[in-house]
């Protein structure tokens, strides 16, 4: 329908041409050529080809009066036409900012899409990265519980035997922390914090001197195989903060425990 309207329009303004009508009249000339130059705008069809239509019948009125020597009907028509291409270019124009905009929507919502596919690619890589490091740890550490926290990777180590109410470690408990020894020594900037920890048995204030001597005492082992000092730090924590019942032996005895963080590195100076 369009691609008619256009082939019409264009044989009506060369017939147009073509006629007896004087040529020599600049205002209609000019419109007229503005007319072909509209109607051949992209687009322009599609939203004002009435209004067209109606500029080209206007021109054509125009040229009718010129024929008669009717100068002011055809400066009139010449008028009405001019005011209905003003009408065809605002819709046009109106047109391709309505199409800009859609356009600039689109763009945008394919730039939403793809930073959200990102992250969920980065936070996929992120899990992937945490449970391999996980699985390596469990490898690596295999003999203590392992855990992965906001600090970072969390290792507790119960049954850590020192001597009957003091700090020494006894010859097995070094042999338990040789995992740890080892996976610092092949992980050189790696930080650890040791929190000791004790049941509730006996006084409170000595359980929390009691845990911060043996989280030393773990430190200075470390130390004494060659771990940096600056790589370790120690907190003591007694009895408050339990990890089962108190009031059963087995509760008591997963109370008594170390617990190493791995830090991550927010936590972590390196």
């Amino acid at each position: 329908m369009l691609k008619l309207y256009l082939f019409t329009l264009v044989i009506l303004i060369l017939f147009s041409c073509a006629s007896g009508a004087p040529k020599l009249y600049p205002s209609l000339e000019e419109a007229r050529l503005d007319q072909v130059a509209l109607t051949s705008e992209q687009g322009i069809l599609e939203v004002s080809s009435v209004t067209l239509f109606q500029a080209d019948e206007y021109l054509r009125d125009a040229e009718h009066s010129l024929q008669e020597n009717d100068i002011s009907n055809t400066d009139h028509y010449i008028y009405l036409a001019r005011q209905k291409q003003a009408i065809a270019k605002e819709l046009l124009l109106k047109f391709n900012s309505e199409q800009e905009r859609t356009k600039l929507k689109q763009q945008k919502q394919e730039m939403i899409a793809h930073a959200r596919s990102m992250e969920s690619k980065r936070a996929h890589n992120e899990t992937q990265t945490v449970q391999q490091r996980v699985k390596f740890l469990e490898h690596s550490l295999g003999q203590y519980q392992v855990e992965e926290t906001s600090r970072g990777t969390l290792l507790i180590i119960n049954d850590l035997l020192f001597a009957a109410g003091g700090t020494d470690l006894e010859p097995e408990s070094s042999r338990r922390i040789e995992p740890l020894l080892q996976y610092l020594q092949g992980n050189p900037k790696r930080e650890i914090i040791i929190e000791g920890h004790t049941d509730s048995t006996g006084n409170a204030n000595e359980n929390l001197h009691l845990s911060q001597q043996r989280a030393d005492a773990v430190k200075q082992f470390l130390i004494s195989r060659g771990i940096d000092i600056s790589r370790i730090e120690t907190r003591g924590f007694g009895e408050e903060v339990p990890v089962a019942t108190n009031t059963t032996k087995v509760g008591r005895k997963l109370n008594r425990r170390m617990e190493v963080v791995i830090k991550t590195a927010a936590y972590s100076s390196n």
